[in-house]
């Protein structure tokens, strides 16, 4: 099962920011934009989710775990909010942070809880 559109709304972001950042390699950065977006956001924006879930996936590849981590722990939170605890896109985006803790050797998502 994937997203209901018709709980998507539009949300405020500055998605040439994120852009941008993400073309030009600086990917903290598009990370901040990505993570702040989506905690402030009330709606599931899926251009923010595709890049996040892209960057994300990059981090993993690039063994940055603890970084995949806090972009999947956002990825969680924002789509918890709209769709519900038991939505499969959320149970898959849960499985995906669990994945990238794993990496971790051991980090829990308390210990991400705080921004980094």
């Amino acid at each position: 099962m994937s997203i209901d559109y018709q709980n998507l709304e539009a949300a405020p972001v500055d998605h040439a920011a994120a852009h941008e950042a993400l073309e030009n390699g600086h990917y903290l950065k598009a990370a901040r934009i990505i993570r702040q977006a989506l905690a402030e956001s009330s709606a599931l924006d899926l251009f923010l989710l595709s890049s996040a879930e892209k960057l994300a996936v990059y981090y993993l590849n690039d063994g940055e775990f603890v970084a995949a981590a806090c972009l999947y722990r956002s990825i969680v939170e924002a789509k918890t909010k709209v769709l519900g605890e038991q939505h499969p896109d959320v149970r898959l985006a849960r499985h995906k942070l669990e994945l990238a803790l794993w990496h971790t050797g051991g980090i829990t998502p308390r210990l991400l809880s705080s921004d980094s």
